[in-house]
């Protein structure tokens, strides 16, 4: 990995959910010491609309819809062009988008009145975003498969979830034969509750309006919640949180493997991510370890900077 951060970032309360996600794209669209950054290649002010570029100036480029329309939305492409998210509003209410993704790239056309589509998009759900200030962190991998987190949270409380969302890179052994597209989407939707916490994360039963985690699976004509997977022991949950440091005095973490049970429709097997690992232990919201290489979010942990966070 070739990690690059946003250790901190102040989101005002007024207009909190359209800073938020410009400052998300912001981040990941520039260049840094150690990779180009991702690329908007298709966007909407609501007024000019580029089918070839990148014209989301400021979070006021974001505000624009109308009528049912979506005027605002933007394309972001991985850094080696081979996969692309399509943003767009859900609604009149800032707060509201709705994600799509293409694995193949391929968005083409939209307008002041429309947003592209793209063959095969695959629809990733709605994110609401709380509108109270909150401290927004990012972490972004700038090497492939190009992984990223994002964590929002009240300012002085790191516990108090705000928004998030994640881009799961899997290990592409771990995946069934046929499997083309190694990543996980999880995002959060604070309008029905949410954060990186295993009852979101294990969810065989939300739907693409809550918290949830999503992927691509072959054969499948749509994506499918996809859960991530706990481990039990006879007594119950034996990861996250049960475990303490080992007897060499190393911490424990442990990859994330999701997949869909017998019992539900579509069951199917997806893979194991290294990007995002579950506590061995349990730790609080912003605690950092393993010489502060990793940060811990709810049950989760993923990479960080070496620093110690602000809460404030």
């Amino acid at each position: 990995m070739t990690m690059r951060f946003m250790s901190k970032t102040s989101i005002v309360a007024s207009d909190s959910a359209l800073r938020t996600v410009f400052a998300w794209l912001d981040f990941m669209r520039t260049a840094s010491p150690n990779g180009a950054g991702w690329n908007i290649v298709q966007s909407s002010n609501g007024v000019e609309v580029n089918v070839d570029q990148d014209n989301i100036a400021a979070f006021g480029d974001l505000t624009h819809y109308s009528a049912g329309v979506s005027q605002s939305w933007f394309v972001i492409e991985t850094p080696d062009g081979a996969g692309q998210f399509l943003w767009a509003r859900y609604d009149a209410d800032d707060r509201n988008w709705r994600v799509y993704y293409s694995p193949t790239a391929s968005y083409s056309g939209g307008d002041a009145g429309n947003a592209p589509g793209a063959p095969g998009e695959e629809n990733f759900g709605w994110c609401r975003i709380n509108t109270s200030e909150h401290l927004m962190r990012i972490g972004a991998d700038d090497a492939a498969p190009y992984g990223f987190w994002m964590y929002g949270h009240a300012s002085g409380n790191f516990a108090t979830c705000r928004c998030g969302w994640a881009w799961l890179p899997l290990e592409v052994s771990s995946m069934s034969a046929g499997d083309t597209d190694p990543y996980i989407w999880f995002i959060i939707n604070t309008n029905t509750g949410g954060a990186y916490t295993y009852p979101y994360l294990y969810s065989e039963t939300a739907n693409y309006t809550q918290t949830h985690c999503a992927s691509v699976v072959p054969g499948q004509a749509a994506n499918l919640v996809m859960p991530a997977l706990v481990y039990y022991n006879n007594a119950g949950v034996f990861v996250p949180n049960t475990l303490e440091i080992d007897a060499n005095g190393n911490d424990q973490a442990f990859p994330v493997a999701f997949g869909r049970s017998t019992d539900k429709p579509s069951s199917a097997w997806k893979g194991i991510t290294t990007f995002m690992l579950w506590n061995g232990r349990t730790r609080a919201a912003g605690e950092t370890f393993a010489n502060k290489t990793r940060i811990s979010w709810g049950d989760v942990n993923f990479p960080w900077d070496g620093t110690t966070p602000e809460v404030s």
